[in-house]
């Protein structure tokens, strides 16, 4: 039977999402240890791995060494490769990077969801269902190895075990909940009492809440593993703006609830929170008109289904001649503010999702309604510059085609 893509609650299973955020969330480490080392392999495998580093398409910064917490210059294990009058710049050499990794360095990834798309899309189902921002790093490291020394991170932690197995020790938080204004410093940071040390196996998930000191370290296996980082926005998020001091109120510093900017239902309570931790000099007013603008910035900074080239379109003038696709591909539907007036569209189509602004529907429903159309006949009110730009966008995502030769 085949495996569905990845979710927040596919990872966490068997700790449902209800149990995750009462009991753990912000609060406790988790360990699911499931026995299944294939668990994750739609995802990432070991091979994967294997086949990205050794690919010349993988450069500095996107693939790093570091050892006792120090990143390497990029000097030091990569090249610049010259291909006739093109040069190659930041190419890892493999010999001097498998020899600095034999030797006890790990191999970082960073943002690998900028160019895997497994990773890519888990990101985007993230982020839809929690609202907050998320990213992935990879880590690679040989057995008999210490990895980074003990640290906290100023975001949550998911780690997924890929392959082989990692031990790790996780400290008391120093400080509760860090903002991303209060990383933590390798070279002064003494970590909190440790609360436990246990091993993580290919399938396993560990959940980190911020803030909790960690190191880890590989014995007779080698480690990889993925690092989805969730980066939340937090009350002090939108405060700040009326007191920049509020980021050092722990209560401040929590997060947003899941969903925060997508389900209108919990408007309300947002608006009721932020009057009871506001400063007094923010009035209902100040405080609607900011939860608005904050909420506007969290869905133009959403992650997007990533882009695809296309070679197949023309150039677009007034007079171009396009079509639609099928109606079953496709699916229009309106977003609605707390007023219940329209706030935006949503195009789902082949499986993506894209957001255009609510003055463009009676433009798109008459291409939809025509199926085959030139662009100066189209109703809506958009001048000619804006309706093929608004054209060259729908061809770009493959919604819109110009007749077959």
């Amino acid at each position: 039977m085949e495996k569905r893509p990845h979710n927040l609650a596919s990872l966490l299973h068997p700790i449902s999402l209800d149990e995750f955020f009462a009991n753990y969330w912000e609060k406790n480490l988790a360990l699911v240890q499931r026995g299944d080392e294939r668990y994750y392999e739609e995802l990432l495998t070991r091979q994967n791995l294997d086949d990205i580093v050794s690919c010349w398409d993988t450069r500095y910064p996107a693939i790093l060494l570091a050892r006792d917490g120090v990143y390497y210059p990029p000097q030091a294990y990569c090249d610049d490769v010259k291909m006739g009058h093109v040069t190659f710049t930041g190419v890892p050499n493999l010999k001097r990077l498998s020899a600095e990794y034999g030797k006890g360095a790990t191999i970082a990834m960073t943002s690998l969801d900028r160019s895997w798309r497994p990773l890519a899309d888990l990101c985007q189902r993230l982020e839809e269902s929690l609202d907050h921002i998320v990213k992935t790093n990879v880590y690679m490291t040989a057995a008999q190895t210490a990895g980074f020394p003990p640290h906290y991170d100023t975001h949550d932690i998911l780690l997924l075990q890929i392959a082989g197995k990692k031990r790790w020790r996780i400290f008391a938080p120093t400080i509760p909940l860090p903002e991303a204004s209060q990383p933590c410093d390798l070279k002064s940071f003494r970590p909190g009492p440790q609360l436990t040390e246990l091993e993580v196996s290919a399938g396993d998930l560990l959940y980190l809440p911020r803030g909790f000191g960690h190191s880890a370290s590989t014995s007779t296996s080698h480690s990889s593993h993925v690092t989805v980082g969730i980066h939340v926005y937090t009350w002090a998020s939108i405060l700040k703006e009326f007191d920049p001091s509020c980021v050092r109120v722990e209560e401040l510093r929590r997060s947003l609830p899941p969903g925060f900017a997508s389900r209108v239902a919990l408007r309300p309570a947002l608006q009721q929170q932020l009057r009871r931790l506001a400063p007094g000099h923010a009035t209902d007013g100040d405080l609607a008109r900011r939860l608005d603008s904050f909420i506007r910035h969290v869905h133009q900074a959403r992650r997007r289904a990533p882009g695809r080239f296309r070679s197949d379109v023309a150039v677009l003038s007034a007079g171009s001649q396009l079509s639609t696709p099928p109606a079953h591909r496709y699916q229009i539907s309106r977003r609605v503010d707390e007023r219940n007036v329209t706030a935006g569209l949503t195009l789902d189509f082949d499986g993506n999702q894209y957001g255009l602004p609510a003055q463009l529907e009676v433009v798109l429903g008459a291409m939809c309604s025509r199926g085959s159309f030139r662009l100066e006949e189209l109703p809506g009110g958009l001048d000619t510059a804006s309706l093929v730009e608004f054209a060259g966008y729908l061809q770009s995502i493959g919604f819109l085609a110009a007749p077959r030769p």
